[in-house]
């Protein structure tokens, strides 16, 4: 599906589901692979047990992206949170389409 300016594949291998993000050339852009919340650093469970008190974690990724470097993203309600390699919060991105799907649930 597109996703922005990148295309993102979604797989699943056994139990593991992933995606790979792919730009308009065919270039790989990231890989992102579904972890247990569990394997996220210490820091990512710190940082939602701190500004999130009684939420838990939905879901959780590895992401690697082209040049090497690894992330981790881990979902509270219908929010990533985007975190570096040392679990450190960069950003958080709101899933729209999330939000939708919920609506529709209701």
């Amino acid at each position: 599906e597109k996703e922005g300016d990148w295309y993102e594949v979604e797989y699943e291998s056994g139990k593991t589901e992933g995606s790979v993000a792919l730009d308009v050339k065919g270039n790989l852009m990231e890989i992102e692979k579904e972890i247990k919340p569990s394997e996220l650093p210490k820091a990512v469970t710190d940082y939602v047990n701190k500004n999130m008190p009684g939420n838990k974690i939905k879901e959780a990724s590895n992401i690697t992206d082209a040049k090497g470097l690894v992330w981790y993203e881990a979902e509270v309600d219908t929010v990533d949170y985007i975190f570096d390699s040392e679990g450190k919060f960069v950003k958080k991105e709101e899933d729209k389409e999330k939000d939708d799907d919920d609506k529709k649930k209701d």
